[in-house]
Parts: structure tokens; sequence; C-alpha cells
């Protein structure tokens, strides 16, 4: 994808968003942001303090009422502005999601087209907010209902589809008349929050609407959740982390929403009148797509006795022919997984199968955080 018309790439530097302003974070803590394939430092970084979050929150809380107040007109012209600028730079945003989170071109290009193809439909979400009429106890009279912003919103995003799942929760809330505080997963610090702040800034959203802290979530994870601010707090990620943020949300001082989408344990079921060719190219694209490191990905394939033999042998000559290397290569099927810690995880797994007796019937040792398509079988 060669975009002619795409202006120059953003200067991204390692600053915190708060309030229309890029400044450096508070904390001690820094993050360093390298590339999962060939390690490549991309950004070095001072965190977000406590400190940082609270300016940040109050800058939406003070932005909110003029922005809620807004002709919804006026953001609908912001948004339609925002998918130009996102599909004139098309490329710096697969670059991006490339370089950043290991995903391959061909999973990028899908996140970029699902983000463009959101925010034109979000588009039209501020001129379809609808009020009800309805009918009065008491004789001759009605009684009206009108739907306002909740205010601010908190989004706590993943690392696995970093844009998308920003954009997602940012996107709607920023539509209907509420500010937004991002957090994005500090493995993707640029594009799950950074890239997503040049983006709205380039659109010309005022100052407060967008704010972005990238901090360590053991120095403000809580208490981005705790604050007084936030109405609702939405939060992609594990499910273990989202019990968390649902009991601090709803049990402590300050009672909000929640809006919490987290972890999965898919199985695929192939059953005796199944069409095994299918079956297989299913549970191939189920499996490997971004490395399985996906929500929706097939965690386990149970397959009728009659077909698994067949399946098996078809799964395995489709595998062996995923390339694996380099994400940015067009061809490439299987990048780097996104950090060394889920690649222990992997490797756990791996020697868990072979402790329960299962047989690899394909596969190869790790090499750097490439881990060769494997799979095994009974």
């Amino acid at each position: 994808m060669n975009n002619q018309n795409a202006p120059a790439p953003f200067a991204i530097q390692g600053h915190q968003y708060i309030n229309g302003r890029w400044q450096p974070g508070r904390s001690t803590k820094r993050l360093d942001n390298r590339n999962p394939f060939n390690n490549e430092l991309l950004l070095d970084m001072p965190l977000a303090s406590v400190a940082d979050m609270d300016e940040a929150y109050l800058a939406a809380e003070k932005a909110q009422l003029e922005w809620a107040a807004l002709h919804a007109g006026q953001r609908v012209l912001l948004l339609e502005k925002l998918a130009v600028i996102v599909a004139q730079r098309s490329e710096e945003i697969i670059d991006w999601l490339i370089k950043e989170s290991g995903s391959t071109r061909i999973k990028a290009g899908i996140e970029w087209q699902s983000t463009l193809n959101l925010v034109r439909e979000c588009a039209s979400m501020p001129m379809q907010v609808e009020g009800r009429i309805l009918t009065s106890y008491k004789p001759g009279e009605q009684s009206f209902v009108f739907r306002d912003p909740l205010g601010v919103v908190g989004v706590i995003s993943p690392w696995n589809f970093p844009l998308y799942l920003s954009m997602r929760s940012v996107i709607p809330a920023l539509a209907l008349g509420n500010t937004v505080v991002l957090k994005p997963a500090s493995d993707t610090a640029v594009s799950g929050g950074l890239l997503i702040a040049y983006l709205l800034e380039a659109a010309g959203f005022p100052a407060g609407t967008i704010n972005v802290v990238v901090g360590a979530g053991s120095e403000i994870g809580d208490a981005f959740v705790e604050h007084r601010v936030p109405r609702l707090i939405s939060f992609t990620g594990s499910t273990d982390v989202g019990r968390n943020v649902g009991r601090i949300a709803t049990g402590g001082k300050h009672i909000k929403r929640v809006a919490l989408e987290l972890g999965g344990n898919a199985p695929l079921v192939v059953l005796s009148d199944a069409d095994v060719e299918v079956a297989a190219h299913a549970a191939v694209v189920g499996r490997f797509l971004h490395q399985g490191q996906i929500c929706m990905s097939v965690n386990r394939v149970i397959v009728d006795r009659t077909l698994y033999p067949a399946f098996a042998d078809l799964v395995v000559e489709r595998v062996s022919k995923l390339k694996v290397g380099n994400p940015d290569d067009a061809d490439t099927v299987i990048g780097p997984v996104v950090n060394q810690s889920q690649l222990n995880g992997l490797l756990r797994k791996i020697d868990q199968a072979h402790s329960a007796g299962l047989t690899q019937l394909f596969g190869a040792s790790a090499n750097g955080l490439l881990l060769p398509r494997m799979f095994s079988g009974t």
C-alpha cells in the first residue's frame, strides 16, 4: 500500500499528551520501547506519574462541558476530517503496527482498515442521538427522556490490536460528547496511544478532549480506575486484571460504570459431517493470525476421531507453508511475539503439552522472539 498523498510522518517523541500539550512524564520510571523482531530502540521516554494522570483527568473534565455543548454537526466534521487523515497516513500507521507490536503486514493492514471503517461509521453517531416521549401518569402531561454524554471516559487498551482496540473506545466516546483519558499498553505506547493523539491533534480536536498517559500499571493502574473524574472505565485485556478493574470501579469511593472485554478460551469443534478442508483452513487461520495473540484465537481443536487423521495431515501441510520471519515482508504470516514474557508463556505451554503426552506434529525451537509454527495432537 503506497499512499502518494501522505504527509510527512509525525515526529513522535516520548512525551505525554495532556490538555493539548506534549510534556515529559514525571515518573522516575522509563519506557524502553523496542521492535520485537530486531530489538531496535523505537522510543525511550519517562513514564507518567500519578500527578500526570490527575492532570489529564482534570483537563478532560474541564474540556467536557464545552465539547458536549458543541453542535453535533461540528463533531461530525472533526470525525470526517480524522477519517481523511487516517486514510492518508495508512503507510505510517501500518509501519508503526509492524515495528512496535510485531504485526505482520497482513494483520497491520487489516487493523488499519478496520480502524478507518470505525472512524467513518462513528462520524454518523453525533446526529443519531435520540430522546423519547413517554406517557405520564398525570392527565394532559408527558415525560421526556433526553440522552446526554456521561462525562469523562477512562480507556485502558491492550497491545494485541492496539490501534483498533484503543480507537474502538475512544472514538464513540468523543462522538457522543464525552472526553477521554487513554492509557495504552506500554508495549504499544505509540500505536495504541501517542499516535492516536497525533492523529486527533492533526484533525483539530480541542485541547483536553483526548489525553494520553503512558504509565506503568504498577504505578498508575489502580489510581487510573479509582480517580473521581471518570464516569466509565473501558478496559480490554486479561481476565485477572479485568476483575481488579471491575472491583475497584464498582466497590470504591467513586462508583462508576465499567465496560470490560476480557480474555477468551475458544474451541474449534470439527464434527463428523464437517468439510475437513474447510475445517483445517479455519484452524490454521484462527490459530496463527497475529501469532495467536488474539482473544478470539482458536485455543484448542476438538475433532471427531473419524476425521482426525485427515484433519491433522491437512493442518500440518498448511502450517508447514506459513512463512516465519520479518513481519514487514509482505508474505510473512508469522512474526515475533510481542515480548519475552509472552514467549516464556508459550514455551511453558509447549512443555506442558509434551509432559501431558501429546505428540508434536510440527514445529521448531524459538529464534529470538520468533516462535515457528507449532501443532500438537494426540
